[in-house]
């Protein structure tokens, strides 16, 4: 992770102070992840469908695709 971000162009943090400013809050780290996760933007590994994935509110670490209706964290 922290060789990707200096690829990005970002220090790398060296300390937790440093960390929590990249990091400021839990949708900054999310955000971060979902880049990671889906560099062009959602496709289902399943069907390969792009639309944008329905939410789970009870579960907020699954996505379900709205074609094949797979679910994928």
């Amino acid at each position: 992770m922290i060789t990707r971000l200096r690829q990005r162009g970002r220090a790398a943090p060296k300390s937790l102070p440093d960390f929590i400013h990249v990091f400021p809050n839990e949708a900054a780290c999310r955000a971060y992840l979902w880049a990671r996760r889906f560099p062009s933007g959602w496709i289902c590994p399943r069907c390969g469908d792009d639309q944008d994935p329905y939410h789970v509110a009870t579960r907020p670490t699954i996505f379900k695709c709205r074609r094949c209706q797979r679910e994928t964290s």
